[in-house]
């Protein structure tokens, strides 16, 4: 009689069911995180499949380096750094949180339904997000109009007409926005975004 100590992995079938789990030799977790100039970002190739975007920014000047808040000591060439760096740069999400160009356009709807009209004009806004390249169009709401407005498209990464997706460079006023078969005129934005 054979005992299990006798027993050859290599007589089981390879068929689901028929092998053993293999002992675990460390019970460590995995490291995801890591800081990179004081913010913590997701690193791990296995978690995320994109690198993060990170964006270069100048550094304001230490008002206490050029001579205000710190007493004169010799303390203070302690703080200075051996190789000064004019910028710095600092995760998309955290250095471009709230940061939304405003786009205003239209496009022409093919109305069927009545003789009276063969298009109609509709007016939308489009926001890009600048913290994760996202956008979402609107429409602006007008009582018993008889017409489905508000969202018009959800918050989502859209696709761009030569591959890819749509970057804020694509967005120019006086162009037309291609988006899932519809062509959308651009024909202003507000102050900040230009």
């Amino acid at each position: 009689m054979a005992t299990t100590a006798d027993f050859d992995a290599r007589m089981v079938p390879n068929l689901p069911g028929f092998s053993y789990k293999k002992k675990q030799q460390n019970y460590h977790k995995p490291q995801t995180f890591n800081k990179v100039n004081g913010q913590r970002i997701e690193q791990q190739e296995g978690v995320t499949f994109e690198r993060p975007k990170l964006v270069r920014f100048t550094k304001p000047a230490d008002a206490w380096r050029s001579g205000g808040e710190l007493p004169d000591s010799t303390t203070r060439e302690h703080f200075q750094e051996t190789n000064a760096r004019d910028h710095t740069e600092l995760p998309a999400w955290d250095a471009l949180d709230r940061h939304v160009l405003r786009f205003y356009g239209y496009f022409k709807e093919a109305v069927v339904e009545t003789n009276l009209e063969n298009s109609r004009v509709r007016n939308c806004i489009v926001y890009y997000y600048l913290e994760d390249d996202t956008c979402h169009i609107i429409e602006k709401k007008q009582d018993n109009s008889g017409i489905p407005q508000g969202t018009f498209l959800r918050r989502h990464r859209f696709p761009a007409p030569h591959g890819g997706y749509l970057s804020w460079q694509d967005l120019k006023v006086g162009d037309f926005l291609h988006i899932y078969g519809r062509s959308m005129m651009l024909t202003d934005c507000d102050p900040w975004t230009r």
